[in-house]
């Protein structure tokens, strides 16, 4: 079932009904579901997350490691 217009995405909603190992079925019909939206080139949509610094970095620290030869700072 299509149930909404998702912030990003078009959010559907597959039922089934399975009488006994119900955990198992579903884990199975998930990937089902991801490997047949692969194999037909559709990617899986993930949430981007902006991360927006207020200050500096901490005095004395680095981004990376130095390279030989660089002076430590």
């Amino acid at each position: 079932m299509f149930v909404r217009f998702g912030p990003n995405s078009l959010d559907f909603e597959l039922r089934v009904w399975a009488t006994h190992d119900f955990l198992r079925v579903g884990s199975e019909l998930r990937v089902a579901v991801y490997r047949a939206l692969k194999d037909a080139g559709i990617e899986v949509p993930f949430p981007q997350v902006d991360l927006h610094l207020r200050s500096g970095l901490p005095e004395g620290s680095r981004l990376v490691a130095p390279k030989d030869g660089d002076p430590t700072p």
